[in-house]
């Protein structure tokens, strides 16, 4: 294998899988979710999860993308061949990609609203504005299409100008300065929060307190589909970053380091954001709200000293998008440059105009076509897209790979990669893929589908 295919640091595949988690919903839901399902108690139940989905899932994903040193659709290819089954399986990969195509085209919309607010934070705008002002000012950026276009646009070219330079000058560079920046900004803001709001006390019993009566059969799912959907599984990200490992790289560790990394940074931004959120006499929330709305409203708040905070908080927020952005672009780029030959260059900036036009579907479904419904399915363009990738494709994808490592590909392409497990627990990974991940995945994408309300009372109807 060509070295300028590897990564030039071991740590490299660990601080790109991490990038590529750690995105907005660590920011925004996460904490959240811990501090309204039981504190410390979710915290237990969401580790338990990770260690029955998301650690395996993640190594059988690495497994296949570490052997093949090709693009996702190439390496489920290549493990088929050797393991005589079906190159239908190769499907899986291709959905994969479908879905982060999907996936970063609004996702970009997002964070291109973190660039108009660092920007308005920057200039002064938002400095001491009400709660009316700032939702006014978040509603006006929402209903203008030309806004919006622009930060799109520029999050896109800015995902397209580090990727075009490649695996090592691009992605291995850029990630070797941004996860460290993201650390240290995260860090800083929980400093803060921790010496001057007065109520780190009050949020730290908020996320941490063990209220195990708040742990219901629904919220056991939610977790599972959070240490599922956290870990960027089932989209051809780690399959594709693996594809860099060096031989000498455990999984095993790489993979226990990047569940305990996403983990740890969710749990700060919880450490950061609601402290201040409650400093100011607001209600934790969820979603692009708590971000753009409630903590925004308590940086406009406090004068200068919010300015900074505000400027730094959402420079944070780029960066974790940007991440995310990075990796959800790699894998189609890799498939396509190994396929057609053509230059990455090339590849890479048109693959991010087609993205950023498709995503002009998500952008007016903020505004013009708002009350648009698709096909009779009662949601606009962005609602269908959303709920399309993360309720089918996603779970759907991380179903069928832990079936196809489980079961269809040859194990002895597991023992050789999983080179630093032991006997017993080679075999109990292999378990828990075969018998464990397929069911708990299996519910993940029955309440997906079905909504939290029906899924409830098809579990209490059980129960009873």
């Amino acid at each position: 294998m060509n070295d300028k295919l590897v990564w030039a640091k071991k740590s490299t595949f660990i601080l790109a899988a991490t990038g590529s988690a750690i995105g907005l919903g660590n920011l925004w839901k996460f904490p959240y979710m811990v501090g309204e399902n039981g504190g410390g108690a979710f915290v237990l139940v969401y580790l338990v999860c990770v260690l029955l989905i998301g650690l395996p899932v993640m190594m059988s994903e690495t497994i296949v993308g570490k052997y093949s040193h090709g693009n996702a659709i190439d390496a489920i290819a290549k493990t088929a061949k050797r393991s005589n089954a079906s190159q239908l399986w190769k499907g899986t990969a291709v959905m994969g990609m479908v879905a982060i195509f999907v996936i970063l085209s609004f996702y970009s919309v997002i964070a291109g609203w973190a660039l108009d607010y660092t920007y308005h934070f920057v200039t002064g705008e938002l400095t001491g504005k009400s709660v009316d002002e700032v939702k006014r000012f978040f509603d006006t950026l929402l209903a203008d299409p030309k806004r919006q276009i622009l930060w799109h646009g520029l999050f896109m070219f800015l995902t397209a100008a580090i990727i075009a330079r490649g695996a090592q000058e691009g992605i291995e560079k850029s990630l070797g300065i941004m996860m460290p920046l993201l650390f240290v900004l995260l860090l800083a803001i929980v400093g803060y929060s921790m010496l001057a709001t007065g109520r780190f006390n009050e949020t730290f019993e908020y996320m941490f307190s063990m209220d195990f009566s708040k742990v219901t059969p629904m919220v056991v799912i939610n977790a599972m589909g959070q240490a599922f959907f956290s870990l960027s599984l089932g989209m051809c990200v780690i399959m594709t970053y693996a594809a860099y490992m060096r031989k000498d790289v455990s999984i095993t560790e790489s993979s226990l380091y990047i569940t305990a990394l996403d983990t740890v940074m969710a749990l700060l931004a919880g450490l950061a954001i609601f402290p201040i959120v409650f400093a100011n006499d607001m209600s934790a929330g969820a979603g692009p709200g708590l971000l753009f709305v409630t903590l925004s409203t308590a940086f406009a708040q406090m004068g200068t000293v919010g300015m900074i905070l505000g400027i730094t908080f959402f420079f944070l927020v780029i960066i974790a998008a940007l991440s995310s952005s990075i990796s959800m672009v790699e894998p189609f780029v890799k498939w396509f440059e190994e396929r057609f030959g053509l230059s990455r260059f090339a590849t890479t900036f048109t693959y991010c105009l087609v993205v950023w036009a498709f995503g002009l579907l998500s952008l007016l479904s903020f505004n013009i076509w708002a009350d648009v419904d698709v096909l009779g399915t009662g949601k606009n363009p962005f609602d269908l897209l959303d709920f399309i990738t993360s309720s089918i494709l996603l779970p759907l994808g991380g179903l069928l790979i832990s079936l196809y490592v489980g079961w269809a590909m040859d194990k002895t392409i597991s023992r050789e990669q999983l080179f630093s497990l032991n006997g017993f627990f080679f075999t109990l990974w292999l378990v828990i893929m075969r018998f464990i991940v397929p069911v708990l995945i299996g519910l993940v994408f029955l309440s997906s589908i079905l909504g939290e309300e029906k899924m409830t009372a098809i579990i209490n109807t059980i129960i009873d």
